[in-house]
């Protein structure tokens, strides 16, 4: 997409402005500007074209935007580079990263006078009051390709730097409601009384104590029926699984964790607390409630395109009434950001400790910290994620609806990594690193789960019914197979003894054998992409998979650099390359570049 602000044009008569400014246009949409890199938005100060002539054609002046954009491409530097305010480009690494940067300085109370912030966010301008600013960012955030994971990672960035408060304290109870739409999800109602809540469930417990305390205190202070609360819990648990994102019944969840937290009836409005964090620049004046909202944020599902959501919505019943929000910041103030440098160690999950009886995951064993994929690196498997338009066609996404507990063990990014494993990739390869990073937790003791009708329509042997296992022994766990033994297709517990009488019993067979639920699973999985891509891609997975490439990354991107010489028709023709854009399911946006003589 190519953006041009303000043209500045000058002749001897109009008409001779009106032909440079045809001319320019039709140099501008015909011209090959080269990237900033993959994935990257560049931002370009000013481009001074020169003299136009009207009697040559516009691709003569194309050549020479193309030379000029070239140039400067060559020169830009990452708008958080110290000289960035005095260079003529700058680019980010996405486009979630300008919202996400903006809302740390503003948080930090650092200068965002720089030229290159009123392009990067539409509508920014350094005179805004801090408060409407990060409101701003927030909404602008949920416009890019990545939607809510870039407001997550807003939020989570945030948090890690000390200056997530700041930000809660400049939503108003407007945007409550337009932030819960716009993650396609809904508020309760009627408000969900805390007896309904059994303690120690997933969607009552938070175990990073630092973001507990943030949003217990933010939950008491608006109240567990405000729409803010409900969505700040979402955002919590979200932040402890990211595979949480897709769950439908997420702000269910996050409604009762938000009762949980509320020990005692909420202040009244005007009795709470006002922290001087809330106010904006020097010199800026505070918006008053009664001032036009700025979260005007999309509503983003998994199946639909978005969709925008009211500015100022009316309260709904249970959300307080407008008023001043605030709360004390945590003492010590705003903590020093991160590095760029360092960001790779904050992905890294820390170390599990495995109960009795749970095996370690593949993934989440302590490992030593490995460079997260920020610049391109070369990868062992640049096909892995050519899998993502199969796993979509085998119904991932139903799976994980049908599945819900699937969620909470990062099914996709397990079997990814398990791939990339298999074939050879080591791991320290980017394809690993960043498919890891959101692996956390022991495998659990019993993962029961049916694999989808559609799966099973495309690959399975169904040579007359399924074959059931039924293990002896106090488990009592039933295994459902296809006709060839190979593929599981389902594991349940608890049948009775009606069900189980035309079943067979005994072990497993023998290249089952010895594999727990979740093995069982990813197994299943793995034989059903081996099949698909040898039955409707005339390839094996290792074809597939293993071909050299480089990636880079970000927290909500992910980019896969090829060589086109070595393009495959074989994977064109089954569309696997097609950029798979949002995934929701995997939580990244994933896109895939040919460029001639990449190595």
């Amino acid at each position: 997409m190519r953006r041009v602000g303000t043209v500045r044009l000058a002749a001897r008569s109009d008409a001779l402005v009106r032909r440079g400014a045809l001319l320019l246009e039709d140099a501008l949409r015909t011209a090959s500007f080269p990237e900033a890199g993959p994935g990257r938005v560049l931002l370009i100060r000013s481009l001074p074209v020169g003299v136009i002539r009207g009697h040559l054609p516009p691709s003569s002046l194309a050549l020479s935007l193309e030379r000029l954009v070239r140039e400067l491409t060559m020169s830009a530097v990452h708008a958080g580079d110290a000289s960035a305010g005095h260079r003529l480009a700058v680019f980010f690494r996405d486009d979630a990263e300008p919202s996400v940067t903006l809302a740390g300085r503003l948080a930090r109370g650092e200068p965002v006078s720089a030229w290159f912030w009123p392009l990067a966010v539409p509508d920014f301008h350094p005179n805004l009051p801090r408060d409407e600013a990060l409101r701003l960012v927030l909404a602008t955030a949920l416009r890019t390709s990545a939607g809510p994971a870039a407001a997550i990672r807003l939020v989570e960035d945030l948090h890690e730097e000390g200056g997530l408060d700041v930000l809660l304290e400049s939503l108003r109870w407007q945007e409550g409601p337009a932030l819960v739409q716009a993650f396609g999800g809904s508020l309760p109602a009627p408000a969900l009384p805390v007896e309904t809540v059994s303690p120690g469930t997933p969607e009552t417990v938070l175990r990073a104590v630092p973001l507990r305390a943030v949003v217990a205190r933010w939950v008491e202070t608006w109240g567990a029926g405000d729409a803010r609360s409900v969505w700040l819990a979402a955002m919590a648990l979200v932040l402890e699984r990211r595979g949480r994102l897709v769950d439908v019944r997420l702000f269910e969840r996050a409604a009762r964790l938000a009762a949980t937290m509320v020990s005692a009836p909420a202040a009244p409005e005007g009795s709470r607390p006002f922290s001087s964090t809330s106010s904006g620049a020097p010199g800026a004046v505070r918006n008053t409630e009664d001032s036009a909202s700025v979260m005007n944020v999309p509503r983003h599902e998994p199946t639909s395109t978005s969709a925008s959501a009211p500015s100022s919505p009316e309260p709904p019943p249970g959300i307080a009434a407008p008023g001043r929000t605030g709360a004390p910041a945590p003492a010590g103030g705003v903590r020093a950001p991160h590095p760029a440098s360092q960001r790779a160690d904050t992905q890294k999950p820390p170390p599990i400790e495995h109960g009795p009886g749970e095996m370690p995951s593949p993934g989440t064993d302590a490992k030593p910290m490995l460079e997260w994929p920020e610049v391109a690196r070369p990868t062992a498997v640049g096909g892995l994620l050519f899998l993502l338009p199969v796993l979509e066609r085998l119904g991932m996404a139903a799976l994980l609806a049908e599945h819900l507990g699937l969620l909470e063990l990062d099914v996709p990014d397990r079997l990814l990594s398990l791939i990339a494993e298999r074939l050879g990739a080591p791991a320290t390869d980017p394809s690993r690193v960043i498919l890891d990073s959101h692996v956390r937790g022991p495998r659990p003791a019993h993962c029961p789960f049916a694999l989808p009708e559609r799966l099973r329509t495309l690959v399975a042997d169904m040579e007359g019914a399924p074959l059931a296992f039924r293990e002896e022994g106090p488990t009592g766990r039933t295994v459902l197979t296809d006709a060839s033994r190979r593929l599981p297709l389902a594991v349940t517990y608890g049948m009775t003894p009606e069900s189980r009488a035309p079943l067979a019993s005994g072990t497993l067979p023998t290249t089952l054998h010895g594999e727990d639920d979740l093995g069982l699973l990813l197994r299943g999985l793995l034989t059903a992409l081996r099949r698909w891509c040898r039955r409707h891609a005339r390839m094996g997975l290792h074809d597939l998979v293993r071909r050299p490439g480089r990636i880079v990354a970000t927290r909500t991107h992910v980019n896969v650099l090829f060589d086109i010489r070595q393009a495959d028709i074989r994977v064109r023709g089954a569309g696997l390359d097609v950029d798979p854009g949002w995934v929701p399911w995997l939580g990244r946006v994933v896109r895939f570049h040919y460029l001639y003589g990449e190595e």
